[in-house]
């Protein structure tokens, strides 16, 4: 499974390398970490564990295509704050769109 990492506070620049990597994955599973600055996997375990550091929201994506299977959203002092799926087989607008709706 194919994984992207994006480190923006740009929200459209971030639907942007996720549908760009959609592109690039058709008909694969792949996975889509946004989060505002360069986090590592320790830090993202670490933000769990103790969410004192200086994220303040990590996304996590598991998609195929322009299906969202898993949306989550973490905030800084309250852990996961957020989860959900899109509909199957969205076209690219709504697919964009919810993207946008998650994503702040």
């Amino acid at each position: 499974m194919n994984h992207l990492k994006i480190t923006t506070t740009n929200k459209a620049e971030a639907i942007k390398q996720i549908n760009k990597f959609r592109l690039s994955n058709k008909n694969e599973w792949y996975v889509v970490e946004v989060s505002p600055k360069n986090t590592t996997q320790k830090d993202v375990i670490s933000f769990l564990e103790n969410p004192k550091n200086e994220i303040k929201y990590i996304y996590h994506f598991k998609i195929f295509d322009t299906y969202i299977q898993i949306a989550r959203k973490y905030h800084k002092s309250k852990g996961l704050i957020f989860t959900d799926k899109s509909g199957m087989d969205l076209k690219v607008s709504e697919f964009k769109k919810y993207l946008n709706e998650i994503i702040e």
